[in-house]
């Protein structure tokens, strides 16, 4: 059997896009990124002066905050047209917000039947207007129960979660000790984050705890010294974050307000075997809770220690299977054999 070929569009980077490429390739796909990753960190350059200077205008003027991905999209979408000669089986993309109404109305004509997908690992209400972009995909794949009420608008909405990455590579699960969190500074979140810096300060807990800041200097006044601060420039790969969420002793997960999804930390305890800490009160819900394995931290911190010392208690197997990538992929592109990820309110 011939592989089947999937053009992988995602804008947001940090690296998942070669994440996403090597898992996919272990699946059996032949993989076309729309956006390459540079392995070199280098920023995206515009064509022409003229181009940066109307997507600033569009950025700044118009608020269209999207408006350098949309254009960076464009420009590589030009760039592969000419490799592409005959339709594609998938098109799979996520974040549709990234992209523009006509890129994606391009990117459908070179996809067979059935084969437009996007995933929302972000909530569809943070971005209303890119909700008008959903005619253009056969299905949309929301993390957040919240956004399944809009099948009353769309018929193309389905549930599914996030995902951990099961591809093979070298880096080896071991256990440094650390409680371990990477995200950005987000007002919704920094108090938990600062009372649980706090309390792990008082106990002598070893923390890593990672916030990338706009301000690193007013970001300072507000966090514990226990918690490192990072400026945007030195933000991170979605491979180092792995590679560290593997070492560690137990992932820290802090939600922002708008979502009630389970993000991606919870996925990578999930897969990689470690203890969860997290203030997603909608965790107890999912068939791989397990009170020993994940903390839903709210005024319970005097419960902390003896979670910590707690063992781990391993899941069914075919449960942590049901959340890795290659289950996932199977899922939303509906290639059996596959496990049906559901949300809570939908099983």
């Amino acid at each position: 059997m011939s592989k089947k070929t999937i053009l992988l569009c995602i804008s947001t980077n940090l690296g998942i896009s070669r994440l996403l490429e090597r898992n996919l390739i272990a699946c059996g796909f032949n993989v076309i990124l729309l956006c390459p990753y540079n392995e070199k960190g280098e920023g995206f350059k515009y064509p022409t002066l003229w181009d940066r200077i109307k997507v600033n205008f569009r950025k700044n003027i118009l608020k269209e905050k999207e408006a350098k991905r949309k254009f960076e999209c464009e420009v590589y979408f030009r760039n592969l047209q000419g490799k592409i000669n005959q339709k594609i089986d998938y098109s799979l993309f996520f974040l549709m917000q990234g992209f523009s109404p006509e890129i994606i109305l391009k990117i459908k004509e070179i996809t067979k039947d059935n084969g437009m997908i996007n995933y929302q690992w972000d909530g569809l209400t943070r971005y209303p207007k890119a909700m008008e972009n959903l005619k253009y995909f056969d299905r949309c794949y929301v993390f957040d129960s919240n956004d399944l009420k809009y099948n009353e608008l769309f018929y193309n909405l389905y549930p599914t979660t996030n995902f951990y990455f099961d591809y093979e590579d070298e880096i080896q699960i071991q256990d440094n000790g650390k409680l371990y969190f990477i995200g950005g500074h987000n007002t919704s979140r920094q108090n938990e984050i600062v009372n649980f810096a706090l309390y792990a300060q008082e106990h002598k807990i070893n923390l890593d705890i990672q916030i990338v800041c706009q301000d690193i200097h007013k970001c300072r006044d507000i966090y514990p010294s226990n918690v490192n601060l990072l400026p945007l420039s030195e933000i991170k790969p979605f491979s180092e974050n792995i590679a560290l969420a593997k070492q560690c002793h137990c992932i820290l997960d802090f939600v922002i307000a708008q979502h009630s999804g389970c993000s991606f930390r919870v996925f990578e305890a999930l897969g990689y075997g470690k203890k969860l800490i997290t203030t997603n009160k909608n965790i107890k819900y999912y068939d791989f809770y397990h009170p020993n394995n994940m903390f839903v931290l709210d005024d319970n911190f005097d419960e902390l220690e003896e979670f910590l010392t707690k063992p781990y208690i391993e899941l069914d197997p075919s449960i942590k299977k049901k959340y890795s990538f290659s289950n996932w992929i199977n899922y939303v592109l509906n290639i059996e054999p596959y496990q049906p990820i559901l949300l809570p309110n939908e099983n």
